[in-house]
């Protein structure tokens, strides 16, 4: 689980994430150091637990608490808003969608109002190309 982290890395989510359940361990994201890699002031870089990198790109406009995230395309990108829980983030919405679709949804996350929008907005993809997590 979480391939990818350093041993400190590791040690640190065994502890933050040993409480959880699997769901709740499903949806977290754990924070990760990438000195080299730059993201123009966007960050912090997280691991979801497949591995998979996924970058915090700014706070969302009208969710409180809320952040922008998305992954890498290959071939879907993971697209979302996160919040943190202490050490941990984790999805409040996701949706994987292909590249060529990628701005038009990242407009409807950013209408988005509330938790509740943001929910029934990872709703609205459906079937296998969208998660919603509660």
């Amino acid at each position: 689980m979480f391939a990818g982290l350093t041993r400190p890395e590791a040690e640190a989510a065994a502890r933050l994430l040993e409480g959880l359940d699997a769901s709740a361990r499903k949806a977290a994201l754990i924070p990760i150091e990438l000195g080299v890699v730059l993201s123009d002031g966007a960050g912090p870089h997280l691991l979801d637990v497949s591995g998979a990198l996924v970058l915090v790109v700014g706070e969302h406009s009208h969710v409180p608490g809320a952040w922008v995230a998305m992954g890498v395309p290959s071939p879907l990108c993971g697209v979302g808003a996160v919040e943190q829980d202490g050490h941990v983030y984790r999805w409040i919405g996701r949706m994987e969608v292909a590249e060529a679709g990628r701005v038009a949804v990242l407009d409807a996350l950013d209408a988005c109002t509330d938790r509740d929008a943001v929910h029934r907005w990872a709703a609205h993809g459906g079937g296998a190309v969208s998660t919603l997590i509660r």
